[in-house]
């Protein structure tokens, strides 16, 4: 009897280690989670400020080619990611010296980072102008610049430069191949 009711204590025992276990791992995650998302909202404010500023001055680049109702949409829908963004960081400024659920918070940085990449992106077929080379490359170079920048600002979230650049330099990529030609 006391062998089996030793075995019994020893996989009680076993049991609650592992959730105490899966616990603490659960707990360091969330920890890092956190730390990630402190680190990649510290300077969203100033982003989304470049971020509005760059594409007014697409825009303006493309005033007299471009239809004027597309520039309006191109930039309300990069104003709507910006509102976004910033009531997003807002209410992350409410929370962020308690306990919060980091992975909720990472998860909802990174989905905001892809309607972002995906609203850039779409610049290459809202606004894009297709018959001046100068003005392509300048497109280009803007879309490869924040590129460049959205994978230093947004490293500190695993994925957070993929969740970007992925959609937006897909949809350039594509409108460049359907575009053909020289560029």
């Amino acid at each position: 009897g006391t062998t089996r009711k030793g075995e019994c204590m020893n996989r009680v025992e076993v049991e609650n280690r592992a959730r105490d276990d899966r616990t603490v791992e659960k707990d360091i995650r969330d920890i890092i989670a956190r730390e990630q998302v402190h680190l990649a909202l510290k300077h969203l404010p100033s982003m989304q400020l470049v971020s509005f500023v760059v594409s007014l001055v697409l825009a303006y680049s493309v005033r007299n080619k471009v239809p004027h109702e597309n520039i309006s949409v191109w930039v309300l829908m990069v104003l709507t990611i910006v509102a976004s963004r910033m009531v997003y960081y807002s209410r992350y400024i409410r929370i962020r010296h308690q306990s919060f659920n980091g992975e909720f918070w990472k998860n909802t940085y990174l989905v905001l980072a892809f309607v972002s990449g995906i609203i850039w992106g779409g610049s290459a077929f809202i606004i894009f102008p297709i018959y001046d080379q100068a003005l392509m490359s300048l497109f280009l170079l803007v879309i490869a610049s924040l590129s460049a920048a959205t994978t230093v600002s947004h490293s500190s979230v695993k994925f957070g430069p993929a969740a970007w650049m992925s959609p937006a330099l897909l949809l350039y990529a594509i409108r460049c191949f359907i575009q053909g030609g020289e560029l």
